[in-house]
């Protein structure tokens, strides 16, 4: 009898994190996002209102989820935020906070 496979844990629920764990779920790998604040995308929270994204909003959108109709091609450091934690709600993403 083997094991069940333990998840895989991503450190950091931000884009690349998010990332890779929509991939591990597409391959039927379990995983656990574990992330230091307390609250999806910590570190764009601490950045200075009015910042836009400097990547174009083709290269932000990220696997599970479109970014908002309209939205413009340098997308608002706000509006992403607001885009990252939508994303782990429709995703279903697993996330511990404060770790």
């Amino acid at each position: 009898m083997t094991s069940p496979t333990p998840p895989v844990l991503i450190i950091g629920a931000g884009p690349s994190g998010f990332t890779t764990a929509h991939y591990l779920r597409q391959a039927g790998v379990g995983c656990v996002i574990l992330e230091a604040g307390d609250r999806v995308g910590q570190s764009f929270f601490k950045m200075r209102d009015g910042l836009c994204l400097i990547s174009p909003r083709r290269f932000c959108e990220l696997p599970g989820l479109p970014l908002p109709t309209g939205a413009p091609e340098h997308i608002p450091m706000r509006t992403f935020q607001a885009y990252l934690e939508s994303l782990a709600v429709a995703t279903g993403a697993h996330v511990q906070f404060g770790v």
